[in-house]
């Protein structure tokens, strides 16, 4: 599956199957959508799947910024700069 970003008009099954191929799911729009949509995100990972799933915010340079939902597990941080370099070729692929 190729990495892409998600938002509020997108099912999310699709960002949850992206977050466990590859321990992050990038959600792009406005703060209240986005958290809302990553909320709904950690609710359905934590019940059917019992992760632990951590909502994060990056800053990029194509798109402005990202919020995104990873898996500690895989990543030690937000700050985690395997995490953070693929968010920034997610956005720069974006163009």
């Amino acid at each position: 599956m190729k990495h892409r970003t998600y938002d509020d008009r997108n099912d999310v099954a699709d960002a949850i199957e992206a977050y466990l191929s590859h321990g992050f799911a990038v959600i792009e729009g406005t703060k209240t959508p986005a958290i809302r949509y990553a909320n709904r995100m950690t609710d359905i990972l934590k019940v059917r799947h019992g992760s632990t799933p951590i909502i994060g915010y990056a800053s990029v340079p194509t798109n402005g910024y990202y919020y995104f939902v990873y898996d500690p597990e895989v990543f030690i941080n937000s700050n985690d700069p395997r995490l953070l370099s693929r968010i920034r070729k997610i956005d720069a692929d974006s163009t």
